[in-house]
């Protein structure tokens, strides 16, 4: 799980100054934040987004800092298919690519692959 921690404050003005406050009428209690506009990810699951309101006080003066959280986590069929597939199957044909017999045709096709393979994902 990934946790992201967002905080909204001043340093200058005080809480008579400047009041934060959280508008969470119509949002449910998993959710502080409006995702009207949220867009589902293929990556990320979004569990949650809580946020708390936080009074502290310095030199006789009141400060007031909001902070928002989003729990995210991480697909893991996601995971499996675009990172650890991709990296098996390179490892396979590099062991491949070694052990064939140098008189084999596909050995030169093979190692092509591998090394295709390695630079696109240096590139990208």
């Amino acid at each position: 799980m990934l946790y992201f921690k967002q905080s909204y404050g001043s340093w200058t003005y005080t809480g008579s100054k400047l009041d934060l406050h959280i508008d969470d009428s119509g949002l449910n209690e998993r959710h502080k934040m409006d995702l009207t506009y949220y867009v589902q990810n293929g990556e990320f699951d979004l569990l949650a987004t809580p946020a708390e309101r936080i009074e502290s006080t310095f030199k006789d003066e009141r400060y007031v800092e909001v902070f928002f959280r989003m729990h995210l986590k991480r697909k893991t069929l996601y995971y499996g298919l675009n990172w650890i597939v991709p990296s098996v199957l390179i490892s396979i044909s590099n062991v491949l690519g070694f052990t064939m017999p140098s008189e084999c045709g596909e050995k030169i096709t093979l190692r092509e692959f591998g090394f295709a393979s390695l630079d696109f994902s240096r590139l990208f």
